[in-house]
């Protein structure tokens, strides 16, 4: 058997709960200081903007004062992630990742940071919302977001 670049691994649920949660928790800095450059830039300044910078992707879901820029360059991190074949994360968990920075935008600064139509949106969050291993964190910020259709 060859491993080539598209190989990818199949993970069990609870592998990627834990995944998940390792990811949540994981530097902001390390991950998504080289998307800048792609977006213009605005990274450096949401985040000295910000009156508490978020430092891990948890404080992004739960802090209610987390930047639109920083928002939407960890959308397209995870969107990155999602299909890029030595991405250091399941596919699965970038789009549940993916689904909640696009929540919670609509949700604590009622802007929407997707292109996706309605339907598209509905259904990505209604796939997240039917992963046994999403967090409670992420999946309240999921439901929140239905609560607004």
């Amino acid at each position: 058997m060859r491993v080539d670049e598209t190989t990818r691994i199949a993970w069990r649920p609870d592998e990627l709960g834990t995944i998940l949660r390792h990811q949540l928790d994981a530097r902001l800095d390390l991950d998504l200081k080289g998307l800048p450059g792609l977006l213009g830039e605005p990274l450096p300044a949401a985040m000295a903007a910000a009156q508490v910078p978020p430092h891990s992707y948890r404080e992004i879901l739960g802090q209610a004062a987390t930047p639109i820029e920083v928002l939407r360059t960890a959308k397209e991190f995870f969107k990155l992630c999602r299909n890029h074949p030595r991405s250091p994360l399941p596919p699965e968990v970038a789009m549940v990742l993916y689904f909640a920075c696009i929540a919670v935008a609509q949700v604590r600064h009622g802007q929407r940071i997707t292109q996706m139509d309605e339907e598209s949106l509905r259904k990505g969050i209604a796939w997240a919302l039917q992963r046994p291993w999403v967090d409670e964190q992420t999946r309240g910020v999921l439901i929140d977001v239905t609560s607004q259709w």
